[in-house]
């Protein structure tokens, strides 16, 4: 993701008026907020090497990401704020 996202953040920025740096903090909270394992070949690559049920991992995936939704992106986000990045 940071290879395709990267090359065209300057543009991101200058279509959203934000910073640069935070449209570039703006990738973490998309790759580590996965919805369901198919979204992130490694964790497809554990299930497999790990023998893992499909269905745990999903849930897995759902908890965490309920979980980031919730809580760590109002708190990343009130991180920028204290920084002056928004």
């Amino acid at each position: 993701m940071p290879a395709i996202m990267t090359p065209v953040a300057e543009n991101l920025a200058a279509l959203t008026g934000l910073p640069l740096t935070t449209v570039l903090m703006t990738q973490v909270l998309a790759f580590s907020n996965v919805f369901l394992p198919y979204q992130a070949p490694p964790l497809i690559t554990a299930m497999q090497l790990g023998d893992l049920p499909t269905g745990a991992v999903v849930r897995l995936c759902l908890v965490m990401f309920a979980i980031g939704a919730l809580v760590l992106m109002p708190l990343d986000l009130l991180w920028w704020y204290a920084l002056g990045m928004v």
